[in-house]
């Protein structure tokens, strides 16, 4: 934002060393500049302001998948339970005509799967907030390959049974989308900001 709001300043400073015009010409000069100056600044706080949104998005993602796994882990190791993507094929009945050695397996693969996105979501929240939150673009590109990963990853095991939960996800995907594209347009910004118009010291006057 400041590096572009010092483009702004260049034009502004350019354009009063123009020949003087008339009193009019020079009101309606003034003013163009006042609003394109308030359209602009707002425009890039706006923008700006999408990289934060997008960190918020992206924790909300994750905390909910973590949150979700650590339910699994909890009620199938303490309460004696099953996972839950059992009684999305299999009624009650069905669960329990398998042997013990069958359940014992599949809880074995639920505890580990969720265990193992658990601690994606904890590593997925650290690089957001120190990393892309502070617009390093390594974070972001670690973060796209990282999320899109772990969205395929659940998207093929709901496929394998045959989109058993397709409406999880939908809203996965719609949440991770919003949270990723939002991210990149405040990174964008910064990024195309600072090629634009060099260091943040640099005079308005510098290219008249």
């Amino acid at each position: 934002q400041e590096f572009s709001e010092i483009g702004v300043l260049k034009f502004a400073a350019c354009s009063s060393t123009n020949t003087p015009n008339s009193p009019l010409q020079e009101q309606r000069r003034a003013s163009f500049q006042a609003i394109t100056w308030f359209l602009f600044s707002n425009a890039l706080r706006l923008i700006a302001l999408m990289l934060k949104l997008g960190c918020w998005v992206l924790t909300v993602w994750a905390a909910l998948n973590c949150m979700a796994s650590v339910k699994i882990i909890l009620e199938t190791l303490l309460l004696n339970g099953h996972t839950p993507a059992l009684f999305l094929l299999l009624s009650s009945a069905d669960v329990k005509s398998l042997s013990p050695e069958t359940l014992a397996t599949i809880d074995s693969i639920a505890i580990f799967a969720n265990g193992l996105n658990v601690a994606f979501c904890i590593l997925a929240l650290g690089l957001v907030w120190t990393g892309l939150a502070n617009k390093q673009s390594a974070a972001f590109a670690l973060l796209l390959a990282g999320f899109t990963a772990a969205w395929a990853a659940g998207f093929l095991a709901d496929l394998a049974v045959g989109l058993a939960a397709p409406w999880v996800n939908i809203v996965s995907f719609l949440i991770l989308g919003f949270g990723l594209a939002a991210a990149a347009i405040g990174f964008a910004q910064r990024t195309s900001s600072s090629k634009r118009f060099g260091t943040e010291g640099e005079s308005p006057k510098a290219s008249c």
